[in-house]
């Protein structure tokens, strides 16, 4: 095999949409990490402005990551139930919210924003599945 025929393989396999969604997820995950875990200065956030906006960042966030699952889920060869994507969504949420209570001294965890994020998920999981929902 020789290199050009090598690298047109390489080539071929990374473009390729798996690999472009295990991108995608991992791009998202690592977002999300660093916005939850991220030292944010106080005038860096317009929280006195819109009232709740951190949950509602919370939620959006969720919101999207579902959305980001569940449909990659769909177009995958193996499909995990939605019972487990929305298992995991709940637990990263929850892991993310406990880094912030126990690891770092300027992050804070809450239960409020971990409900906006099971909320953002779950309303994901809907958004996703809401023909095969209307059909019950």
């Amino acid at each position: 095999m020789n290199f050009n025929n090598l690298l047109h393989k390489i080539l071929v396999y990374y473009s390729s949409k798996f690999f472009l969604r295990i991108v995608i997820i991992v791009s998202f995950t690592v977002l999300i990490c660093f916005l939850s875990l991220y030292n944010f200065k106080k005038n860096e956030i317009i929280e006195n402005e819109i009232p709740f906006m951190d949950k509602i960042v919370h939620f959006l966030m969720y919101f999207a990551y579902g959305i980001i699952l569940y449909i990659n889920n769909k177009s995958a060869k193996i499909k995990l139930p939605d019972l487990i994507i929305t298992i995991y969504c709940v637990v990263f949420g929850f892991l993310m919210e406990y880094f912030q209570y126990a690891f770092f001294i300027y992050r804070s965890g809450d239960m409020i924003d971990l409900l906006s994020n099971i909320a953002g998920v779950i309303l994901s999981y809907i958004f996703v599945n809401k023909r095969k929902l209307l059909q019950i």
